[in-house]
């Protein structure tokens, strides 16, 4: 007598439940086995515990303990600070630059403590690209345009790593102060995307060249600006919150932008469902990974990058504006912009440059300088860090004395 086959409904249900069931073995197998140590074909699987994604960030983690086991090494080292995350000291060399009472980089001479009252002030606030890493003291293009004989006097406040947020924050606490006849924004295009952080390991991973901390700002419905503090107030709250991932995550859940973006892949291991999937920690891994291409999120107008940028430098301006200096910015593009420019014809910032100008900020674009010196691809404008020569540096010198001074 012929075997009788169950109704086609129970088969199906017989075949869903045995794919499942292959699903889950083989889901707990890699989370056991291929992932059972954090990683996946060598990149950070989530959840990530102590956001540290290189051997060099954790040995930057290990010196900074050690510098503060010595107050005195500590004191003369360590570039920490409560309000704007990192900022050189008074009377510092670092990476062979040197500082001076006021923390600026010194160019051709120290600020001098008294100004003649024919010199012109101009404090800059930016990054690196402002401050002028890999070349000397005197080849940076604030040191150049100092030579310029125009009686220009320049406070270098640039910090390597800073956001437009830090710049402002600066500006506000160490620019205003000197009662500078103007103030200039150094800005990274490249670089938009450190506003949205309050460590840098989590928004670039293992290009993040600290382990400090950093304030923030976020954007208000109306456009207004709230300050984040950083949570590292005290030199001894960076370890303390890296070796507790719990105290990590309850100190940047609300400021971050990308622990928001993905709570599960921060949050303390086992506090979250998707800690218990290997399918569902690769997914995580992946959805958090994205949004960090600069390019179109500074293109887009609506995008919370360039809203924040924009606000921020508006910000900046008003503020300035406030103390009775005037207020400029200059772009300082990066290799890879120009890549992009001289393929598109036009920097991905243009769109924020034109509000700028629309709000009457005076703006400086030295983008087409560079270009006619070969741009991206003539080795000679560019040092291996990936930051301007004293060739580059002396272009943007060129560019600003034409038409600025």
């Amino acid at each position: 007598m012929p075997r009788e086959e169950p109704p086609r409904p129970r088969r199906l249900v017989r075949k869903l439940a045995l794919a499942a069931i292959s699903l889950v073995v083989l889901d707990q197998a890699l989370q056991w086995s291929v992932l059972r140590d954090g990683e996946f074909l060598g990149v950070r699987i989530a959840p990530f515990g102590r956001p540290l994604f290189s051997r060099t960030q954790e040995h930057l983690l290990e010196k900074f303990e050690e510098q503060l086991a010595d107050p005195t090494g500590f004191e003369r080292h360590s570039v920490f600070d409560s309000d704007l995350g990192w900022c050189p000291r008074a009377g510092m060399r670092r990476g062979g630059r040197t500082y001076d009472w006021a923390g600026a980089r010194i160019g051709l001479a120290p600020l001098p403590r008294e100004r003649a009252s024919d010199e012109r002030l101009v404090a800059l606030v930016g990054c690196s690209f402002t401050e002028g890493h890999e070349v000397a003291d005197h080849q940076s293009w604030a040191a150049l345009l100092e030579a310029d004989p125009h009686g220009l006097r320049i406070a270098n406040l640039g910090v390597g790593g800073y956001g437009v947020d830090q710049a402002l924050l600066r500006a506000r606490r160490d620019a205003l102060r000197l009662e500078p006849a103007e103030v200039w924004l150094g800005f990274f295009p490249g670089g938009a995307l450190r506003v949205t952080t309050q460590f840098p390991p989590i928004q670039s991973k293992w290009r993040a060249r600290g382990v400090l901390f950093k304030p923030r700002f976020l954007l208000g419905e109306d456009g207004s600006l709230e300050l984040v503090p950083s949570p590292a107030r005290e030199p001894t709250d960076v370890p303390r919150l890296l070796r507790d991932p719990a105290a990590l995550f309850g100190a940047l859940r609300c400021g971050d932008a990308w622990v928001r973006r993905a709570p599960a892949a921060y949050a303390p291991r086992g506090s979250h469902w998707v800690h218990y999937s290997a399918f569902a920690r690769l997914l995580t891994t992946w959805y958090e990974h994205g949004g960090r291409q600069v390019v179109p999120r500074l293109r887009d107008t609506g995008d919370e990058v360039y809203r924040l940028q924009r606000a921020l430098i508006l910000g900046l301006r008003d503020e300035v504006a406030g103390s009775g200096a005037r207020f400029r910015v200059v772009v300082l593009p990066s290799a890879p912009d120009l890549a992009q420019h001289a393929r598109d014809g036009r920097g991905y910032w243009g769109a924020l440059l034109e509000e700028l100008n629309a709000a009457g900020i005076e703006v400086l674009d030295p983008s087409a300088r560079l270009q006619a010196a070969g741009g991206a691809d003539e080795p000679s404008l560019w040092m291996p860090g990936g930051h301007y020569s004293p060739a580059a540096n002396a272009l943007v010198a060129e560019e600003i004395a034409q038409n600025w001074l």
